[in-house]
């Protein structure tokens, strides 16, 4: 079976995801494309602060985020 299917298909809009390392390169990339896939809720986080204008951007907005 196809791997990519089986996991775009047990992504929940109503389930939180938690996103270590964030605000990391990685990490707003995974979290941009759980947004596309429609998640709702993420938690960020990280050692470091990063750039939390980076939040600031158009993908960011209907998605409720948590950065600790």
């Amino acid at each position: 079976s196809d791997m990519s299917l089986s996991v775009e298909n047990r992504i929940r809009s109503d389930a939180t995801y938690l996103i270590t390392g964030g605000l990391g390169g990685l990490g707003i990339v995974l979290a941009k494309w759980l947004i596309a896939k429609g998640v709702k809720h993420l938690v960020l986080t990280g050692r470091k602060s990063g750039n939390l204008n980076l939040l600031q951007q158009p993908e960011f907005n209907e998605v409720d985020i948590t950065y600790e």
